[in-house]
């Protein structure tokens, strides 16, 4: 299957933020981001969500086990209901794995939360994936102190920018530069071809 009719399939396979949270068990984290993000959106004038109000498509795969979905999930989803012109779909992962891990792998390993940006035909402008980049680079710092397991877990608590609700913050303004860098792509391309 190429990478636009997986799409296409996944977003039409996809369930809506509000079904994906009534079977998750992290209600209370969910609702954090969810709040988090509402904060954030405040922030932004009328003329900055305009810059990213454009038609996209996007498609989250996750699941309720996974800690960085948890922190991503209700982001993009709290923006989705903010920018009317965005549609998006949550696929869990193990429904679909098969599908899914030839065309989305990161150093040959499968990593979720997969946030795809589409456009409205279903072809991919770009995705997020896992976590914000600064928090593999802190990840590694702390890892780099060889600290026992106790004091790791103890020291990573610490750290606001990889622990709610400071990560929301990072992974909204991760999510924003994307979706601009999204509309501004597709502002430029040449404007598809209507097939008759």
């Amino acid at each position: 299957m190429d990478r636009k009719t997986l799409i296409n399939h996944l977003f039409d396979h996809g369930i809506s933020y509000n079904d994906y949270i009534q079977t998750s068990n992290k209600k209370e984290h969910l609702e954090l981001g969810w709040e988090t993000t509402t904060n954030e959106l405040s922030k932004l004038d009328a003329i900055e969500k305009g810059k990213v109000n454009y038609p996209l498509k996007i498609i989250v795969v996750s699941e309720h086990w996974c800690g960085d979905c948890v922190k991503g999930v209700p982001v993009i989803s709290r923006m989705a209901e903010e920018f009317d012109q965005w549609q998006l779909r949550i696929v869990k992962r193990d429904d679909f794995l098969t599908l899914i891990e030839p065309h989305y792998t990161v150093a040959g390993r499968f990593k979720i939360p997969i946030i795809i940006f589409a456009d409205e035909d279903g072809d991919e402008v770009e995705r997020w994936i896992e976590r914000p980049a600064n928090s593999y680079q802190l990840i590694h710092e702390l890892q780099d102190m060889r600290l026992n397991k106790e004091d790791y877990i103890t020291q990573y608590r610490t750290i606001e920018e990889i622990n709610l609700p400071g990560v929301t913050r990072v992974i909204f303004k991760d999510l924003l530069f994307y979706a601009r860098k999204c509309v501004d792509i597709l502002a430029i391309l040449p404007k598809k071809k209507v097939q008759s």
